[in-house]
């Protein structure tokens, strides 16, 4: 037994940027055949990415295999592709929830391995969180709390060991940030983490994405913190960088819980524009941004919302058999709610007239 196995409890799943807690949609009242609409069935779907990634699939293969070393080549040839990196960190360190033995031993063999040591943060991270699960904080146990805390307590020394061995890195810091929320830093303490990682790596989306989540008024920010937020990481971005992400998952964050207070918000205009901003983003956007997968999958759920279903359906036969990302885990069921949504947005377009796709 290794000493993540002594730390590892209940398993829960941490939804996608920390949303907790969201009323699933109301399933529709009619069923599809995905077949016959170009569309992959319910079997073929995969839940654990939000779009092809061979490098990310490849990695946890050997891990599962026992071969860190080759997960760890694989890191390393991101080199300063930072979106890249910590994106594939989280591909790794998600594996050790279920077997840590390959990363005892990674840092055993390499303790002054910088990637080995932040991998072993996240992984920190995930356990902490499979611990407490994802369930309203008024109904996480003492005993959850209690190995939330302690797992999680262990996770800021590798992150500052990471940060020591591999200065100009700013994955260290990212995954700070998450921690940081986990561990209740103070705002001040919060800026500090900030300031490492923009110094870094200023245009890094994903950063973005998890410090908008500390902002939030239900974490440790205010509406009117978590706005100003989102408005620095949005200006005078370049069309093609999706940041226009940052403020989708806002609009969705913000979404009301009852039916009616729903139908008016996905209505309004402005949410509407902020739609076509990030669709037209994501048009020219390379299709290989790591993000792009993630804003396709939040845009169909979004512009299903808005009744804007052609445009939605679009994007689900782009998206294909994948639904590992925002907004679907921040549902009970993630799979469920992408299907139900997919099938508003099919006979959405059907009662339209089946107008041509865009």
């Amino acid at each position: 037994m290794t000493a993540f196995d002594r730390l590892r409890g209940r398993p829960g799943k941490q939804p996608a940027f920390g949303i907790v807690g969201t009323p699933d949609p109301v399933e529709p009242p009619r069923k599809i055949e995905p077949a016959q609409y170009g569309l992959p069935p319910r079997n073929d779907i995969r839940t654990d990415v939000e779009g092809p990634d061979p490098t990310g699939d490849a990695a946890v293969a050997a891990i599962q295999r026992g071969d860190w070393r080759s997960a760890s080549e694989m890191l390393a040839g991101s080199g300063a592709d930072w979106e890249r990196r910590t994106r594939l960190v989280g591909r790794v360190g998600g594996v050790a929830k279920r077997d840590d033995a390959w990363l005892t031993e990674w840092l055993a063999t390499e303790p002054d391995d910088s990637v080995a040591h932040t991998v072993a943060a996240n992984a920190l991270t995930a356990i902490a969180w499979a611990i407490r699960t994802s369930a309203p904080s008024q109904n996480v146990s003492d005993e959850q709390w209690r190995g939330f805390f302690r797992v999680m307590r262990q996770a800021p020394e590798h992150c500052r060991r990471a940060a020591a061995l591999a200065p100009s890195d700013p994955t260290p810091w990212i995954e700070l940030l998450v921690i940081a929320r986990g561990l209740q830093y103070e705002q001040d303490q919060f800026r500090t983490v900030w300031r490492e990682v923009v110094s870094r790596a200023p245009d890094h989306l994903g950063a973005h994405l998890f410090a908008r989540i500390y902002w939030q008024p239900e974490w440790f920010g205010s509406t009117e913190l978590h706005d100003a937020f989102i408005e620095d990481a949005t200006r005078d971005r370049p069309m093609g960088s999706l940041f226009t992400l940052v403020r989708l998952c806002g609009v969705h964050d913000g979404e009301p819980r009852s039916e009616a207070e729903r139908r008016a918000y996905y209505r309004e205009a402005a949410l509407n524009l902020v739609l076509d901003e990030a669709t037209a983003d994501l048009a020219v956007a390379p299709p290989d941004h790591p993000y792009a997968a993630t804003q396709r999958q939040m845009l169909a759920f979004l512009l299903t919302n808005a009744g804007r279903h052609t445009e939605a359906y679009a994007q689900f036969k782009a998206i294909g058999a994948y639904c590992g990302s925002s907004p679907w885990w921040s549902y009970a069921d993630p799979l469920g709610t992408f299907l139900s949504t997919r099938a508003a947005a099919v006979m959405g377009w059907a009662d339209a007239g089946r107008p041509t796709l865009p």
